[in-house]
């Protein structure tokens, strides 16, 4: 996809993100960022550690305000609390004293349990729809890392939100149960159309999943470039073997190391 004010729908302009850490000047964790992700966009956010991949992901989720710049959903101002944007952590966070349906739940329970009530339907659609449906009501202790991953997905989702903002959300799994993930999420992008800004430090997941990827660079963090994906749908593991795929594996090994590194 191309970025064009029509369909423009998260704009971060000139933001910057400075942490006082007690020293004479304070450290940069991001400077000068300047990004537009179209509605509808798989964008992945990568990078070496400490290139401000999620200090940028809290800012667009609204848990973090930039110390300069401005960022934008639909036109509107990011705030606090903003409520157009699901959030998935690199780990579940399921609360164990509930049982998976309500922890899905749990959003609009926060809201009231008029809402809860009512959510209780679309929240056994989205179990059903990640084969969660048949541990609905076991705690979250009985489920594998994967499958409780699979929940918390559902969660994000159960306010409809526009966007969902995943910080590594895979990066704690083992290497079968992401690549199953990764396609699961592929399938939920593509039946929902929702905006998905993702972070990850693993290029063959950038390439496999994104339509577009930010290549970060640090000192400080700052976007050193930002790719098309251009590969066709639906993607698959054959992916990675198109010309396409090799191409954008190498220029990022450029921009990360300075060199073609080869195949991970």
């Amino acid at each position: 996809m191309t970025a064009g004010v029509d369909r423009a729908h998260v704009v971060v302009s000139e933001v910057a993100k400075e942490f006082e850490t007690g020293a004479t000047e304070p450290f940069v964790a991001l400077d000068n960022i300047d990004l537009t992700i179209d509605q509808g966009e798989f964008v992945l956010l990568l990078g070496p550690s400490g290139c401000g991949k999620s200090t940028l992901l809290r800012l667009i989720a609204g848990l973090d305000a930039p110390t300069r710049g401005d960022i934008r959903v639909s036109g509107d101002p990011i705030a606090a609390g903003f409520e157009r944007i699901g959030m998935v952590f690199q780990q579940p966070t399921l609360l164990p004293w509930l049982s998976i349906l309500e922890n899905v739940v749990y959003p609009a329970r926060v809201r009231s349990q008029r809402l809860a009530r009512e959510k209780r339907g679309e929240a056994l659609r989205l179990l059903d729809m990640v084969g969660l449906s048949r541990v609905a009501d076991q705690p979250p202790s009985s489920l594998s890392g994967g499958m409780q991953q699979r929940a918390a997905i559902c969660r994000s989702l159960i306010l409809d939100p526009e966007i969902l903002v995943m910080d590594e959300p895979f990066s704690a799994l083992d290497a079968m149960t992401r690549e199953e993930l990764q396609f699961e999420l592929l399938r939920i992008h593509a039946d929902s159309g929702k905006t998905i800004i993702f972070v990850t430090h693993s290029i063959p997941e950038a390439v496999l999943m994104s339509s577009k990827i930010v290549v970060m660079a640090t000192s400080p963090g700052r976007i050193a470039e930002t790719l098309e994906t251009g590969m066709p749908h639906p993607r698959t593991l054959e992916s990675l073997r198109l010309d396409r795929a090799r191409e954008l594996d190498g220029r990022i090994r450029q921009l990360i190391y300075g060199r073609d590194r080869g195949q991970e």
